[in-house]
């Protein structure tokens, strides 16, 4: 593109509507896209603060800035949004408007993404458009239909937006840049440990998607038997579990077994692009293990594969009480990890 054409870039400003971790990891190579064809190479991106895009996104440098969209916390976090009901809207507007923003391309088909953006008076809108209604508010064509096929909607429904808007023209596996002192930082952590080492992601946003810590320690018995070293991974929410499981770890496994709970989502990313392997629940690190590179295991006995990466493999079962150790370690075995 000519220098022109460049100055010409719009400002743009990109919408993220979920509240998950691995949601905002789907949408990476699609805001980099968008950024390609933005002013200066860069976007501006709306997210909620649950997806810890300030964190993830901090560092990219197709990003300008991410602008916090507090509306509705989750119920564990036990506040009130800064942007909730009309007022925290008309306030959230308000700022987006100060930044004069000249195109807003909003991942969702809800409303008031719509009505936020043509309040900040930003003239192009571009959203799913499910509805005539929509259709109304998100005034750039390139409109699709809610997914109705197998696996997760949410992820297809990125894709087919991408595509539509011309941003891409096929699906892209999503890729998270971890800059080099997250990564020299954790390479303490794995520098004594023997090869393969795996990664077991434990805790779920749900207790249906949990596989339980009794199957986590049966497998990382049985895998660091097998000459692997192995690194229990969790949030602040799982440390006073993995605290007490450390404690139960055969005296002779000790050395190959350790135990993490980690509060930054950069440096847990570290710490599994550090890892040969990785083995995990339906959560947001099993998507940030593909991201990085690590080939990963995910076990869904309560919802739909994911299928976005082909370094992401899956099992899949009626329920997570019917996936056994013995299970996951010989699909371990089929996929080559073990030697």
């Amino acid at each position: 593109m000519d220098k022109l054409n460049e100055a010409n870039r719009p400002k743009t400003v990109v919408f993220h509507h979920h509240l998950g971790i691995g949601d905002l990891i789907w949408h990476l190579p699609y805001f980099e896209k968008i950024a390609k064809e933005s002013r200066d190479g860069k976007i501006s991106v709306v997210a909620r603060p649950s997806t810890k895009a300030d964190e993830i996104l901090r560092d990219e440098p197709y990003v300008e800035e991410v602008i916090l969209y507090d509306r509705k916390p989750r119920k564990t976090e036990n506040r009130r949004g800064e942007h909730g009901g009309i007022s925290g809207a008309l306030r959230f507007a308000s700022l987006l408007k100060r930044k004069e923003f000249d195109r807003a391309i909003i991942f969702s088909d809800r409303l008031r993404y719509g009505v936020i953006a043509m309040l900040a008076n930003i003239k192009e809108r571009a959203g799913y458009g499910f509805s005539p209604l929509s259709r109304l508010l998100f005034n750039r064509r390139g409109y699709i239909r809610p997914y109705k096929g197998e696996g997760n909607s949410v992820n297809h429904e990125i894709i087919a937006f991408a595509i539509a808007q011309g941003f891409a023209d096929h699906p892209i596996p999503p890729k998270m840049h971890i800059p080099e002192r997250f990564i020299d930082e954790e390479k303490v952590v794995t520098s004594s440990l023997s090869h393969p080492i795996f990664a077991l992601i434990v805790g779920a946003s749900a207790g249906k998607k949990d596989w339980g810590i009794e199957n986590y320690l049966e497998l990382a018995t049985a895998l660091a038997k097998r000459g692997a070293s192995v690194i229990f991974l969790g949030g602040p929410a799982e440390a006073g579990m993995l605290e007490k499981s450390k404690k139960r770890i055969d005296d002779s496994l000790k050395s190959s077994i350790l135990f993490i709970s980690n509060s930054s989502v950069m440096h847990s990313a570290a710490l599994l692009k550090n890892c040969d392997y990785a083995v995990g629940n339906d959560t947001s690190m099993l998507n940030v293990a593909a991201a990085v590179d690590t080939p990963a295991l995910g076990l869904f006995g309560a919802t739909p594969p994911l299928d976005h990466d082909p370094i992401l493999h899956a099992i899949k079962a009626d329920g997570m009480t019917s996936i056994s150790p013995r299970q996951v370690l010989s699909e371990i075995e089929k996929l080559g990890w073990l030697r």
